[in-house]
């Protein structure tokens, strides 16, 4: 469709209403580059898909649905072998898993009847990848919600007891040097320092303590030691804390490998995710705006009580019916009286028809499939171009002329301004 045209009646705002019900990234992306149809049997398998989406929708079977979180940065990251996924990055994946295999359930319900939707569950496909649902359970049952590797992890479990030992016997050492030394430390309690216990000694009695000075107090009256048996304590405690880290790395290396040998089903997943998503988006949209299912089998022009979407509370319903032998249609009437917004509604209904089939009007609407839209609205002048507005109508004219067929949708308003 001509991108003037698109952009003079307001179709991005419209897509913008409708993404806000997207669920999913990818489902936003298919919305924005979702193609307009101009062959019957296309638009039809369109409007198809979106029906089945709003008897689901209406017979309140969505509740499950989740929103995705987006994976698109990390499914670069898996073809990229010097990166590695974070465990955020992971637990994402696993959640957008499990969301996808939430929508390919609903996309496979039945009505209380037992109807269920073909095009609808062809979008998701009748059973869920296992391989899939593998990697993400895997994932959430090494990483918990904060995204690090829970403490229950079998090949922690032990090293973390480890880690425990060394500080307990390091508190102990402190405990019993600072009882057998009252004279030299400043405090009954050690302290901390960069993950290392220190003991809180007299600057005038530091002479009297065989070890290392870490730090001193502000007014320089204390200042913190490690005693040579306590410097091996904590380095003890620090290479124990090393060996849990060496193995959370070797463990998200395991589940990173295993999400990359599935890279292609995953991305598989994500393109699914996002044509089911912008379906379903559009149907959640039909819903809130009470739109009607355009009728596909019919070559003339009735709009009941159409509603333009980007008025809200303010819109005036309009209704139009012309037979398929009217070729041309004058709109004339007093300044402020509805001219422009009833050929904008027009010309929207028909990028809307050839995009889901769904317009804000009442049942029994029908629009023909146009091959294309041009419109001439608005003022054209232009300052850069040096183009007067009549210069500016009279050029966009003669785009149409030259461009339009006659299966073209041609909207102008007031032909002839500015002279």
């Amino acid at each position: 469709m001509n991108q003037k045209s698109i952009e003079e009646l307001g179709f991005h705002q419209v897509v913008a209403q409708i993404e806000a019900h997207a669920r999913s990234e990818e489902g936003r992306d298919c919305l924005l580059h979702l193609p307009f149809l101009t062959e019957h049997e296309a638009l039809c398998s369109r409007q198809e898909e979106i029906a089945g989406f709003i008897k689901l929708l209406g017979a309140s079977l969505g509740g499950s649905l989740q929103t995705f979180p987006s994976i698109k940065a990390s499914l670069q990251i898996i073809n990229n072998p010097i990166k590695a996924l974070e465990g955020n990055d992971l637990v994402d994946i696993a959640h957008y898993i499990a969301n996808a295999e939430l929508l390919q359930e609903f996309c496979n319900q039945a009505l209380e009847d037992g109807t269920t939707f073909a095009c609808v569950k062809d979008l998701m496909g009748d059973s869920f990848d296992a391989t899939l649902r593998q990697v993400g359970a895997h994932i959430l049952e090494v990483l918990d919600e904060s995204a690090q590797v829970k403490e229950s992890h079998p090949a922690l479990r032990h090293l973390r007891k480890e880690v425990e030992v060394r500080k307990n016997e390091r508190s102990r050492y402190c405990s019993q040097f600072i009882h057998n030394n009252k004279e030299v430390v400043q405090t009954d309690q050690e302290a901390l320092r960069d993950g290392r216990l220190v003991i809180p000694v007299r600057s005038d009695r530091r002479a009297g303590v065989q070890g290392f000075i870490t730090s001193s107090s502000a007014t320089g009256n204390t200042v913190f030691m490690e005693p040579y048996p306590l410097v091996e304590m904590n380095n003890s405690v620090v290479m124990a804390q090393n060996q849990i880290l060496i193995e959370i790395a070797k463990i998200l290396k395991q589940l990173n490998d295993e999400v990359a040998s599935c890279r292609k089903e995953l991305a598989d997943l994500a393109q699914r995710v996002g044509r089911t998503d912008a379906r379903l988006s559009i149907a959640e949209w039909a819903l809130q705006m009470q739109c009607c299912r355009t009728d596909l089998t019919k070559s003339h022009c009735t709009l009941l009580k159409a509603r333009h979407p980007l008025l809200g509370k303010k819109v005036v319903p309009i209704t139009m019916q012309l037979d398929s032998q009217i070729k041309a249609v004058v709109i004339s009437g007093p300044n402020a009286g509805g001219k422009t917004v009833t050929i904008k509604t027009v010309g929207l209904f028909a990028l809307l028809n050839q995009f889901c089939g769904y317009i804000p009007a009442q049942e029994g609407s029908t629009l023909p499939i146009f091959d294309d839209v041009f419109t001439d609205i608005g003022d054209e002048q232009s300052i850069e171009q040096e183009l007067s507005t009549f210069s500016g109508h009279m050029k966009q004219i003669a785009y149409v002329l030259s461009h339009m067929t006659a299966r073209s949708l041609v909207i102008m308003d007031e032909l002839g301004s500015g002279t």
